[in-house]
């Protein structure tokens, strides 16, 4: 809750790299509720070498990347982690999470609904 001069305002919420903003109207003596709809989650990832395995516990890094290709080819790079497990807060979408640990490297392409949580990798 906050308080707020009377008259016309934007809400804008952020978690992470999501974000939204919205309109609210504030009137004299009136307490004004309203909902903000972020249309996010979360993507929890962790790397294995293989499928079965133990996560590994350390010296992983990850990156999460636009699930479509700039004009030039490239998924744009959106964050990067160091630690597994890891976690991106981010609007839904499409997206390419790419683990590497040492020489290894796995891509994994995700869709993400909003308001969500997903694991990965």
């Amino acid at each position: 809750m906050f308080l707020a001069a009377v008259g016309k305002h934007k809400i804008q919420l952020t978690v992470g790299d999501a974000h939204t903003n919205q309109g609210a109207d504030f009137v004299v003596g009136k307490i004004t509720e309203k909902k903000v709809v972020l249309g996010a989650g979360a993507i929890k990832v962790t790397a294995v070498f293989s499928q079965g395995r133990e996560a590994v516990a350390e010296g992983a890094t990850f990156e999460l990347r636009k699930g479509k290709a700039d004009l030039d080819g490239t998924f744009s790079l959106l964050s990067t982690l160091y630690a597994s497990p890891s976690r991106f807060s981010a609007p839904a979408g499409s997206y390419q999470i790419v683990a590497q640990m040492d020489y290894a490297t796995a891509i994994e392409k995700l869709n993400f609904p909003p308001g969500s949580s997903q694991n990965s990798l």
